[in-house]
C-alpha cells in the first residue's frame, strides 16, 4: 500500500493556539517603566516592540479548542531558531528549528492516529527533517517567529483595547489590557518595571486557555538531532 505523508497537516495550527496566557519575567522589583501611564493601544504597541526586540524568550501553556486541550512550550531566538514541544491527545510532538530546517519527532501512536498505520510503522519515534521555507510547513515555522506570535496576540488591527488595572502576576508588577475582536477576548498583562514585556495572556471559554512567557534574553541553542529522515512537502512510503 502506498501512502502520502503530509507532516504539517496536524501540526501547522495546534488547536486553540492563538487564544491564551500566564507567565514569569524577571521580577517585580525595579523602577516603573511608565507603561501604566499610557493608553491601552500605546501599551500594546510598547509590549509588541519589547517582545520583538528580545534576543529570545520562551512561551507556553495550555490551549483549548472545542474541548480538546493542547500543551505547548517553545523557546525561540531572534534568529528564528528554537526548540519546543506540543502535546496533542496525550502524545508529545518534539520540534527543533535551525535555519531553514524543521525537525519533528513524536510517537508511533501519534503518527498512526494522524496519518495512518504506514506512517506509524515508518516514522515511529524517529526525527523527520523538512524545509521550513515550504508553504506546507509555514504553520510550524511560525511558532519560532517572534513577530508571528506578537502579530497574533498584540495586533491593533480590528481589535478594540481597554486599559485595565495594575496588579502582580507571578511576582511581576503588570498592567492589564483587554483586547476584543469579534467574540474573542484576550487579557494581556504587560510588565510595568524593566522592559514592558508581555507577562501573561489569558482567554476564557472553551476555545481559550493560557499562554506563558518567560526567560527573556536567555540563550536558546538548539542542536540538530542525529540521522533524521528527510521528507519533502510530500513523500510516499510503502507499507
Amino acid at each position: 500500500m502506498r501512502r502520502r505523508i503530509y507532516l504539517p497537516l496536524m501540526l501547522a495550527a495546534a488547536p486553540g493556539l492563538m487564544a491564551l496566557g500566564l507567565v514569569t519575567p524577571a521580577s517585580a522589583a525595579g523602577s516603573s517603566n511608565g507603561v501604566a501611564n499610557k493608553s491601552a493601544n500605546q501599551i500594546v504597541t510598547a509590549a509588541t516592540s519589547a517582545v520583538n526586540g528580545a534576543k529570545s524568550f520562551t512561551y507556553g501553556g495550555t490551549t483549548r479548542s472545542n474541548g480538546i486541550s493542547t500543551g505547548l512550550k517553545v523557546s525561540l531566538s531572534s534568529s528564528g531558531d528554537g526548540q519546543g514541544t506540543l502535546t496533542s491527545s496525550g502524545q508529545p510532538v518534539k520540534l527543533i528549528k535551525i535555519g531553514d530546517i524543521l525537525y519533528v519527532s513524536s510517537t508511533a501512536a501519534f503518527w498512526t492516529k494522524n496519518l495512518g498505520a504506514d506512517a506509524g510503522r515508518t516514522l515511529g519515534t524517529k526525527w523527520v527533517a523538512a524545509s521550513s521555507t515550504n508553504s506546507d510547513y509555514a504553520g510550524i515555522a511560525n511558532l519560532f517567529q517572534a513577530q508571528q506570535i506578537t502579530g497574533q496576540f498584540l495586533s491593533t488591527a480590528n481589535t478594540t483595547y481597554t486599559k485595565g488595572k495594575t496588579s502582580t502576576v507571578n511576582g511581576q508588577a503588570v498592567i492589564a489590557v483587554v483586547g476584543k475582536s469579534g467574540s474573542t477576548v484576550n487579557t494581556i498583562y504587560v510588565a510595568t518595571t524593566g522592559k514592558p514585556y508581555v507577562v501573561s495572556i489569558t482567554s476564557p471559554g472553551k476555545n481559550g486557555g493560557t499562554l506563558n512567557f518567560t526567560n527573556y534574553n536567555k540563550p536558546v541553542n538548539p542542536t540538530a538531532p542525529p540521522n533524521p529522515i528527510t521528507v519533502p512537502t510530500s513523500t510516499t512510503t510503502t507499507g
